[in-house]
């Protein structure tokens, strides 16, 4: 099931979201939402370790790195943002992204 979410469209909405693209959790972010947006996993059932080891062994590195440098990535963005109150985990911002470039804000 691909849904057409072009690499553009995912990337425009991280800068929306105050995430850097210099950022290495930027690249791990746009790999993970295509991953939910394209149907690679179920997006109301899939488990964020899952795309944390396919995003690893795409780009070679460990599962752990890939976490918490999406992690770094989203902290920062509310930082950036200067509403701590949005944080979300890895999980609900990557859920969350999916959802609103698939159906909409």
């Amino acid at each position: 099931m691909n849904t057409g979410i072009s690499e553009a469209v995912i990337r425009k909405y991280l800068a929306e979201k105050g995430i850097a693209h210099a950022d290495l959790g930027h690249r791990y972010l746009i790999y993970g939402i295509r991953q939910l947006t394209d149907g690679t996993f179920d997006r109301h059932s899939f488990l964020v370790w899952d795309i944390y080891e396919s995003t690893a062994e795409e780009y070679l590195t460990k599962p752990e790195c890939v976490e918490r440098a999406i992690r770094a990535s989203i902290r920062k963005s509310v930082r950036h943002d200067g509403q701590p109150s949005k944080h979300r985990t890895n999980k609900e911002f990557i859920a969350c992204a999916a959802d609103e470039l698939m159906h909409g804000s």
